[in-house]
């Protein structure tokens, strides 16, 4: 099994969701050998007001996915390429080369593991691979919540207190100085202060220098705490900004800020 598994929040249908997904699946989806989405829905049995599992559930679900992943490739010869969990539902999918014997093994695995549930089975053609690109692979947004998450993550694992405003500093690139110039205009100067605006030079490897290899940089901050939304709404943003204006947005940094308050 591949590890470059993420697990992200986003929206099904207006319905939270949450999304497991291989990310290594990319490089397959829509391959010879891998044109056939195969799925199973498993009904939950004690969803939340927002239709998510309690702790135990999912845990056991989880465990009944997995096995159905182990079970199914070797079998089968499907790929287990994520799973999605929205209005009291857990959608796991495959891909594979048709689904002969799908249902059959899919029903021998539930009863053994998993009776009383209720599920259903489905496959489809998807020669181009849009099921998992469309449905699971996180895109650019979901991609930044989940870095500024995992920033944040490990703050906290370092003693920071998340609920203290500090300086954030933010970082992009431009590939000339009026794209800068028009993502300088639409930052909120009540909001980001701009620290430093410089020339940066990528030669390539043998150091040829050319005028494609030179950008602009931009560094410039705010002040926010990040124990609420702000950072993921302010970094989308930025981000939108940076692509409007033909600009890069490169992530951010702050400063660990213990129960000292240093």
């Amino acid at each position: 099994m591949s590890e470059n598994w993420v697990c992200y929040e986003t929206k099904v249908e207006e319905n939270a969701a949450v999304v497991f997904a291989d990310t290594d699946a990319v490089e397959i989806a829509g391959t010879p050998g891998y044109q056939t989405m195969c799925m199973v829905t498993i009904q939950v049995q004690q969803p939340d007001e927002y239709g998510f599992a309690g702790t135990d559930e999912t845990d056991f679900l989880q465990a009944v996915e997995e096995e159905l992943g182990r079970f199914l490739s070797k079998k089968l010869g499907l790929r287990h390429i994520g799973s999605l969990i929205f209005a009291g539902m857990r959608r796991i999918f495959f891909y594979g080369d048709g689904a002969k014997r799908f249902e059959k093994y899919v029903k021998k695995i539930m009863r053994k593991h998993a009776p009383g549930y209720v599920f259903e089975t489905g496959d489809y053609p998807d020669p181009e691979g849009g099921v998992f690109r469309e449905m699971l692979c996180p895109n650019a947004g979901e991609l930044q919540v989940m870095g500024n998450h995992s920033v944040i993550d490990q703050l906290k694992e370092h003693g920071d207190r998340i609920d203290v405003p500090r300086k954030i500093e933010h970082y992009a690139y431009f590939p000339d100085k009026a794209s800068i110039e028009k993502f300088e205009g639409q930052l909120d100067k009540e909001v980001y202060t701009v620290d430093n605006i410089s020339e940066v030079d990528e030669s390539d490897e043998d150091g040829a220098h050319s005028e494609q290899s030179v950008q602009f940089g931009i560094d410039f901050s705010e002040t926010l705490s990040l124990d609420d939304h702000r950072i993921h709404e302010s970094t989308l943003m930025l981000r939108e900004l940076c692509e409007e204006a033909g600009g890069e947005y490169d992530g951010w940094q702050t400063q660990i800020v213990d129960e000292e308050g240093s």
